[in-house]
């Protein structure tokens, strides 16, 4: 894999990381498990105000190297 992309393989696995987080967090959270409601919040927002504009980007990154003129038809 080229170096210029690394980066990206990166996101991605911070992006996971953060969805896998996420989703035990509010299960736990669900479940009614003693935890730091204020500190819940706080980080439940955080993560779900980062990591879905993450796969959107690097998404997007992507498409604008395959397709520089912005079509679609190659």
């Amino acid at each position: 894999m080229s170096s210029k992309t690394d980066w990206v393989d990166y996101a991605k696995a911070l992006g996971i990381i953060l969805v896998v987080y996420g989703h035990t967090a509010r299960g736990v959270f669900n479940a009614g498990l003693d935890m730091n409601n204020e500190l819940f919040k706080l980080i439940d927002s955080v993560i779900y105000t980062f990591h879905m504009p993450l796969f959107f980007f690097y998404r997007a990154y992507f498409l604008s190297i395959h397709y520089p003129k912005g079509g679609l038809d190659t």
